[in-house]
């Protein structure tokens, strides 16, 4: 399927999805601890559904129920969990992706019917997490200080990056070099 094609499909999510474009984890102990949070799914179709929910990083997130069958107007609370000793991510940067297709077997298994299923979903949504550590008052963990944390990490890399390239362009006029000279021996 082309590019726009992917992109209309998405833009053709027909369900309901709150909250409908971010989610947050927010916990005192992000990252230290599994913290939980829910989205609902709702049929709006008048299909039968089944759904399935996918992550960007499975090491990071679960998804309980990962997959499931939803009639027209039924709605689920899926729950989706951070796990524990994990690194705090960039807020924006995963994404939980919830797919469904239209399924008129009421016989078949969810499971089987994605697993049968050829071709691209009837709709997708991406569903973009934020994270926010709470300080001890429970207020966001100062989120500008890690940002400048972050800009002067990047200041660094991009200096690395800049004597990188220095060194290449030094190496490549030391190698023409060496050629005239082999040239003018010659």
């Amino acid at each position: 399927m082309a590019e726009k094609d992917k992109k209309e499909a998405a833009a053709e999510f027909k369900m309901q999805l709150e909250p409908s474009d971010k989610m947050t984890f927010t916990s005192k102990k992000l990252g230290e601890e599994l913290t939980n949070n829910t989205f609902k799914l709702t049929n709006t179709t008048k299909d039968r559904c089944v759904y399935k929910v996918k992550c960007t990083s499975n090491d990071l997130f679960r998804i309980r129920p990962p997959v499931g069958v939803l009639k027209p107007n039924d709605e689920i609370v899926v729950t989706v969990s951070m796990n524990s000793g994990k690194v705090i991510p960039e807020s924006g940067k995963h994404y939980f992706a919830i797919y469904y297709i239209k399924l008129a077997d009421e016989k078949k298994a969810p499971r089987t019917a994605w697993a049968d299923h050829k071709g691209e979903a009837d709709g997708m949504k991406r569903l973009y997490i934020d994270f926010v550590k709470l300080d001890k008052e429970g207020k966001p963990d100062k989120p500008e200080e890690k940002k400048e944390v972050g800009k002067e990490e990047e200041k660094k890399d991009e200096k690395k990056e800049e004597k990188k390239e220095e060194n290449k362009e030094k190496e490549v006029e030391s190698q023409t070099q060496d050629k005239k000279e082999d040239e003018e021996k010659k």
